[in-house]
């Protein structure tokens, strides 16, 4: 590879002894102004006006201080009186031109696409990691003073559903609710038998029986008693030793403190199920994903291929991890455990700008460049400002119009050439 000065890389001699074999080498001219537009551009920057920038848009410009427009951060002042990304050659390029005649171009496999319009939409892959929320949290205890004969779910991260048996109880208050509601049904079936009239004061008994049924049953419900143990008392007229307790919602045990033969009284904490209707994820993006994207963003777990909303503007940067965490709730993930990580993606709304495939942008520690070619099978590398990106395009902001011609197959081996041309330079100089 080249440097800025010039001067040759060692990684690149293999290359260039091979395009000296194939008599590339003395079709390839520099353009003797390279160092005079570079040292005009330095001096021109050091006399600009202060202005301000967003850190994670450099597109967003201001002569004073304010916030970005996009992501909300304090515009800091720009380096140097740096004015931001402009349009064509005004950042110096990473390498001299250099001319290449069309047999050295064939040699070298070099590959040219036109600078088209089309809409991008911005598309980003990461990671989240689902979290235990403890808001989503059930607590199921004992509904009276007693002990557990039998138990159903017996270890912590069994998932349960909504009426899924967890253990059986006995216990002497709840036999004596059932005695309550065998004789309210035994009354009421009694009335039932010996009325020959609906009318007056026997129609009004026999509906307060009902309501009494009705709340009895409904206060063995709310103590998290089966329905199927309340249907086998109505329909035996018999005392059970023991009741089931089930689950009133769907979740994954996260906690037990029950085994069989305890003791145990009202109130007292025996599960906790976290809930799995809806799940926690923190989405995490570095900071060039951050810069990508926009709000709102569509967020996709590629597991699942479901899709969910994220408004990344509400993304906190973390110092220690050097990126971005967004968290969000969402429904429908009951297969995924508190901890597991999983792959998603999240795809911005499409801009319309110039556009380059992916192949043709380049990246050094500087930012993004492009090798541009003109008619005469000259090549001169171009600083561009990335505004989108998706799996097969990049979308230019600034650097680039519509049906120019860039390199996207073979880059670096003119990079390998403007090296070598460079060398030759600085030899006949010495």
């Amino acid at each position: 590879m080249w440097r800025r000065d010039g001067a040759r890389h060692p990684a690149c001699a293999p290359l260039l002894a091979l395009c000296l074999l194939l008599g590339t080498a003395p079709s390839l001219t520099a353009a003797p102004e390279q160092a005079l537009s570079m040292h005009e551009h330095t001096h021109g920057s050091e006399q600009a006006a202060a202005r301000y920038t967003c850190p994670m848009h450099p597109q967003v410009q201001s002569p004073t201080p304010g916030r970005c427009p996009i992501c909300g951060m304090d515009l800091a002042l720009a380096p140097n009186g740096d004015t931001g990304p402009d349009t064509h050659d005004t950042a110096a390029p990473p390498a001299p031109a250099v001319s290449v005649t069309a047999h050295a171009a064939q040699v070298l496999s070099l590959r040219t696409a036109p600078v088209v319009t089309r809409a991008i939409a911005p598309r980003v892959s990461t990671w989240a990691r689902t979290v235990a929320d403890s808001s989503n949290e059930r607590i199921v205890s004992a509904p009276a003073e007693g002990w557990i004969r039998a138990m159903h779910i017996d270890r912590v991260g069994m998932r349960v559903t909504a009426g899924t048996p967890l253990f059986e109880i006995y216990a002497p208050e709840l036999q004596q609710r059932q005695r309550d509601y065998i004789d309210t049904l035994n009354r009421r079936d009694q009335m039932l038998a010996t009325l020959t009239s609906m009318d007056g004061q026997n129609g009004q008994l026999l509906a307060s029986l009902a309501r009494e049924r009705l709340r009895l049953r409904e206060q063995f419900v709310l103590l998290g008693i089966a329905r199927a143990s309340l249907d086998d008392i109505e329909r035996l007229r018999r005392v059970s030793d023991t009741l089931t307790v089930v689950a009133t919602s769907a979740g994954q045990v996260t906690a037990l403190d029950a085994r069989s033969g305890q003791a145990v009284a009202p109130g007292e904490a025996l599960y906790r199920l976290l809930d799995t209707d809806s799940a926690v994820l923190d989405v995490m993006l570095s900071p060039r994903q951050r810069a990508t994207l926009a709000a709102p963003v569509e967020l996709r777990v590629e597991q699942d291929s479901t899709l969910f909303a994220l408004d990344v503007r509400d993304a906190v940067f973390n110092p220690r991890a050097q990126a971005y965490g967004v968290r969000i709730v969402v429904a429908g993930l009951t297969q995924h455990a508190p901890g597991e990580v999983l792959a998603v993606s999240l795809q911005g709304p499409a801009q319309t700008l110039p556009a380059v495939p992916r192949a043709a942008v380049l990246e050094d520690s500087e930012g993004s460049f492009v090798m541009v070619a003109d008619a005469q099978h000259g090549y001169r590398a171009r600083r561009v400002s990335v505004a989108v990106r998706d799996a097969d395009w990049v979308g230019i902001e600034h650097g680039l119009d519509t049906d120019e011609m860039v390199v996207v197959d073979g880059q670096y081996l003119l990079d390998a050439a403007a090296t070598l041309e460079a060398s030759f330079d600085n030899a006949s100089e010495r």
